[in-house]
């Protein structure tokens, strides 16, 4: 009898325990909306060995050189006026770099 209630009372406690899963505490952050999502870097000019440089803006890019020099971005800052700022080089000469920050206006 007492091993029986032993038996009784485990099987109620794993029962029990196989209730309904409690809320996530950690739930998806909400995305914004409105969100513009902007990234820079190189890409390859066809049939040769340098790169454009360019920006993207929600995965459309935009050409910031005209592909006779290698260009290059390493970053892109977006202001509260549909202004956004990149910073680059361009390779120019015998490798020597032209450092240079461009803006754009509503892109």
């Amino acid at each position: 009898m007492k091993r029986f209630l032993t038996i009784a009372t485990m099987a109620c406690m794993i029962c029990a325990g196989c209730g309904k899963d409690e809320p996530n505490p950690d739930p998806e952050p909400e995305q914004p909306k409105n969100s513009v999502l902007y990234a820079v870097g190189q890409d390859l000019v066809p049939e040769k060995d340098y790169y454009y440089a360019a920006v993207w803006r929600n995965g459309v890019e935009t050409l910031l050189t005209d592909g006779s020099h290698d260009g290059f971005c390493n970053g892109v800052c977006a202001d509260d006026n549909d202004n956004i700022y990149v910073v680059g080089c361009e390779a120019v000469g015998d490798w020597s770099m032209t450092a240079t920050t461009t803006r754009i206006t509503r892109m």
